[in-house]
């Protein structure tokens, strides 16, 4: 596998056992109330969810090698049938039995924008018609992300397994974060005030991100040393180790959730990129699978945040967009 198991459970065990054990001290001092009983549905609602958060990341490579061979929205539909449905049941029974079993409009929603913006992917639509399907994708994950803290307990722990089985196909397709040409655009008018007219995606993936930077006005340079299933743009086959990103003042760097450990692609960028302009959507080193990395530790040591932009991402994860602008050599070795 990709990513080792015991990588996984390590992170896991870190955000059960320290992030939440606050919330079991709350749990304990409620004890005998009104309120344990509902703290502890709650409680066990958010623990159920981050191990489904986990567990995604083991099955990211599966939506790779399965949309390979049976197309996108096939092998979303095959899947989420094994969740809520019976095999061989048509988009629409899908969307009927997500809406039946959870209960409302929102979760329905986003299953059926999920096939939608995905039946585009493998159509011959033109670039907007594209990127209006994965707005509207975008829009239902939103509303659904605004409900999610407020689904009862008994039906949480499943809605999670439903996103997580959507995120990990449309991630494939598409890329890592939700961002939308919106957030891009008013980006851009900071980097073209720093004199940025061009990025350098080491971790392209897909290409999508390039796709959308190319539509306000930012040539990329994609790159990735994997084959994805789907090509926006041309994105060519370049692992980061060895590589030289950028070697001119017009050049930023982009990276867009670079992948977690034990990958280290998101520090070797950093390195080898010589320019002073990062463009950065992932978590914070308080929010992610980062803590305590070598890239937040370069972030915070040699890089200063110059701009950040809340974009939507999906339940459960916490991501943003940051531009940093790279510390000088004193005030970096002074770590301010």
């Amino acid at each position: 596998a990709r990513y080792p198991l015991q990588c996984l459970s390590d992170q896991m065990y870190w955000h059960l056992s320290v992030r939440w054990r606050g919330a079991g001290h709350i749990l304990r001092e409620l004890r005998g109330t009104e309120m344990h009983r509902f703290g502890k549905a709650a409680f066990a609602g958010v623990l159920g969810f981050w191990t489904c958060r986990w567990a995604a990341r083991c099955d990211d490579h599966i939506a790779d090698s399965s949309s390979r061979s049976t197309g996108f929205c096939h092998s979303l539909v095959v899947r989420l049938c094994d969740r809520v449905s019976p095999a061989d049941s048509t988009e629409n029974e899908i969307a009927a039995a997500v809406r039946e079993e959870f209960g409302g409009v929102v979760v329905e929603r986003l299953v059926r924008s999920a096939l939608a913006a995905l039946q585009v992917a493998e159509s011959s639509a033109s670039s907007c018609e594209t990127v209006a399907s994965y707005e509207a994708l975008v829009r239902a994950v939103h509303d659904l992300d605004q409900t999610f803290v407020v689904l009862p307990a008994k039906v949480l722990q499943k809605t999670a397994m439903l996103v997580m089985t959507c995120r990990s196909v449309i991630c494939t397709v598409f890329g890592w974060s939700l961002v939308c040409t919106d957030d891009l655009a008013a980006a851009s008018v900071v980097l073209r005030e720093r004199g940025i007219t061009s990025l350098v995606d080491p971790a392209a993936g897909s290409g999508w991100h390039a796709l959308l930077w190319s539509r306000v006005g930012l040539t990329v340079d994609a790159r990735d040393a994997y084959e994805f299933p789907k090509r926006w743009v041309a994105v060519s086959r370049t692992p980061v180790q060895g590589s030289k990103l950028a070697n001119d003042s017009s050049t930023g760097l982009f990276l867009s959730w670079p992948p977690h450990s034990p990958e280290d692609v998101g520090h070797q960028a950093l390195e080898a990129f010589s320019g002073s302009v990062l463009v950065y959507i992932g978590e914070s080193s308080l929010d992610s699978a980062y803590e305590a990395s070598r890239f937040h530790a370069a972030l915070s040591k040699e890089w200063e945040a110059i701009w950040h932009r809340d974009i939507c991402h999906w339940p459960g994860f916490n991501d943003a967009m940051w531009i940093y602008s790279r510390r000088s050599q004193e005030g970096a070795s002074n770590g301010v």
